[in-house]
């Protein structure tokens, strides 16, 4: 059995090997993100329809997405992946009216999935969540990491963070990154001091 030393020495040999790639436009050379995911909270919600959602889309109109990624909605509400994508596209030719290009969305369409989860309730967390994610996984080998990002109440911060911890998918191992939960969590003075503890013990 390889020892922790060996670990770290792979996953160090692992980002050494790794030549950035870039993307050029004009003068200007921009670094495209290593293989990665993103977990939305409150996916079915107005910020992440008006906000999030549309960034994705541009991004991946302007070649700034890696090869290997996905973007994993969840929320409360009841519906399959298929449904999702049909919402995902209504926001996102609401946001791009004038300039919306089907190829560009053709070319993310395969990338959204959706599972719906009980934010206060821990197996769901494992059940769905954690299954899916280990899902998508496997489809994007080489992916490194999965930031979330959180368009849900602030009131379930508590909740998601907790129950993240226990199922066992807030730890770098496990390919979800940590900063993303801070900087998600964290959006005011008042949220932080609150949910601090939980970050600092689970994080």
């Amino acid at each position: 059995m390889n020892s922790d030393a060996d670990k770290n020495a792979g996953e160090i040999a692992c980002h050494m090997k790794t030549k950035p790639v870039y993307w050029t436009t004009g003068t200007c050379a921009v670094e495209i993100p290593v293989p990665c995911g993103l977990v939305i909270f409150g996916a079915s919600g107005d910020l992440t329809k008006r906000k999030i959602l549309p960034a994705v889309y541009r991004l991946q109109k302007n070649h700034l997405l890696p090869e290997e990624f996905f973007v994993l909605g969840t929320s409360r509400t009841k519906m399959s992946t298929d449904q999702f994508r049909e919402e995902v596209l209504s926001a996102v030719k609401n946001a791009f009216a004038k300039d919306f290009d089907e190829s560009v969305w053709n070319g993310l369409v395969e990338k959204i999935y959706y599972v719906p989860i009980d934010y206060t309730v821990q197996e769901t967390y494992t059940q769905l969540l954690k299954e899916e994610l280990l899902q998508l996984g496997n489809e994007t080998p080489n992916r490194r990491k999965s930031n979330l990002l959180s368009g849900h109440s602030p009131t379930l911060y508590e909740h998601v963070i907790s129950n993240l911890g226990a199922a066992g998918l807030s730890r770098e191992r496990t390919g979800l990154h940590p900063r993303g939960h801070r900087e998600t969590f964290w959006p005011g003075r008042r949220f932080s001091q609150k949910t601090e503890p939980h970050c600092e013990k689970l994080f």
